[in-house]
Formats: structure tokens, sequence, C-alpha cells
């Protein structure tokens, strides 16, 4: 049942088209797969720690590296390119629902004046924690908090290709 369950969350992602450049189609499509992994936040991990073969997952690694083989990555950067796109989808969605599970399970007024550690002794860590508390962080969402680092791994891929 659970194999089923993570099959039909992962065949409504939009696989890359085949057609049109490589940057927007990847980039539609690693949308596509958070947005759908922050709706239903069970399915990343479960997807990885089945340990097995989902149709439709494997359809969409297929399209992911094929739509790199066919812009001009060699085997080995479509490997090393699916892999860090892959693991900020997966990565970031649980890394975010993380968050936000911690976040809902305290009161606000205690997340809004409580550190738990010193300011002094941590004052990166204080001054990062208070971006979070007041969304100074540039005004980012999730969702653009993700596209900030998928497009930091486009632009890299890019250059790697550049330089193979």
């Amino acid at each position: 049942m659970l194999d089923g369950m993570v099959d039909l969350v992962w065949s409504e992602v939009a696989p890359p088209s085949p057609r049109g450049n490589l940057r927007p189609a990847i980039r539609k499509t690693a949308v596509s797969a958070y947005q759908l992994l922050v709706r239903y936040p069970w399915a990343a991990s479960l997807a990885i720690s089945l340990g097995r073969a989902h149709p439709a997952r494997l359809r969409y690694i297929e399209a992911i590296l094929g739509k790199l083989r066919k812009a001009g990555f060699s085997t080995a950067l479509a490997y090393h390119g699916y892999h860090a796109i892959d693991s900020h989808v997966v990565g970031f969605t649980m890394w975010y629902d993380g968050h936000a599970v911690g976040a809902g399970r305290r009161a606000k007024s205690e997340r809004a004046t409580a550190l738990p550690f010193e300011p002094g002794e941590f004052p990166y860590l204080a001054e990062h924690t208070e971006e979070h508390r007041t969304g100074i962080g540039v005004g980012l969402t999730g969702t653009d908090e993700f596209t900030f680092v998928l497009d930091l791994i486009l632009d890299g891929l890019d250059r790697a290709r550049g330089n193979s």
C-alpha cells in the first residue's frame, strides 16, 4: 500500500519537456516535485526509505537524466547533476518540513523570545535565528528559498558543462 501511495505522488510531478532549453525544463520539474512533496510531506522520506523502485519515480529520474544527456552533459556530469538536483528536491523538502513541524510545536511567544542557547556563545547562529524569526532573510518563502538554491545548482551545472 505504501509503495502505491509513493508512486501515486511521484506520478504527479511534471517531467521536463523533451523540447526546449535545459534550464527552464529542469527548473520546472524540480519546482513541481518540491511543491508536490510539500503537499505530501511524508512522501519524500518514504520514497527513499522503502528501498524499492517505484515506476513513477523511475520515469522522473529517467526524464531528468535524459534531458541532461541530450543537453550535452557527459555520463559522469549527468550522474552528478541528477544527484545534485534530486538531493536538493528531497533534502530541502525534508528540511523545510522538519522546521515547519518543529515551529508548530512551540507557542509563538516562546519562539519569539527564547533561544535554546546563549547568543554570546553563538553570535552568528543568534543572528541567523533572528532572520528566521523576523523574516529578514530576504523575504524568502519556502519556494523562494528552494529556487534560490536550485538556481545555484543549475548555474554550477552550466559552468561544469562548459568546462567539460
